[in-house]
């Protein structure tokens, strides 16, 4: 099941103003899947300040600081060498 069949059936019936708990318990019915009120909190006031198209964004970081240098990785090579490791 998509997560975005999920949000868009919850999110619906908020719009139809319905309380969370009877969100929670639709949900749990139709889906078979728990949900928490905070996640619904959190998808509804995402949908009503972005644009938001329900699907997940990735996490991953633009720009990842913390490289080896290549002296550190010859390093480790040497050590997994010495030691056998993932030989």
């Amino acid at each position: 099941m998509k997560k975005e069949i999920i949000r868009r059936y919850a999110l619906s019936l908020r719009t139809e103003c319905k309380t969370y708990p009877e969100i929670i318990s639709a949900i749990e019915k139709r889906f078979n899947v728990k949900i928490s009120q905070r996640t619904l909190r959190r998808w509804w006031k995402k949908l009503s300040t972005t644009e938001w198209d329900l699907r997940d964004t990735s996490q991953r970081p633009k720009t990842i600081h913390n490289k080896f240098k290549e002296k550190d990785k010859q390093r480790v090579v040497v050590y997994r060498k010495e030691e056998g490791y993932s030989s």
